[in-house]
């Protein structure tokens, strides 16, 4: 089950890279890539604790 989960959360976790990589692309993208960068940064950084 928690093998499962892992998948899931790397699967999502490629889908909010390429979702950043598009918000990039755009003028507003400048302003919230940073907020989405850190937020996915603390979420990584808190499962590998």
């Amino acid at each position: 089950m928690k093998h499962k989960k892992y998948i899931l959360t790397s699967i999502l976790t490629m889908l909010f890279l390429l979702a950043i990589h598009l918000i990039d692309l755009l003028p507003i993208g400048i302003i919230f890539a940073p907020l989405i960068w850190g937020r996915i940064y603390t979420v990584i950084n808190k499962r590998f604790e």
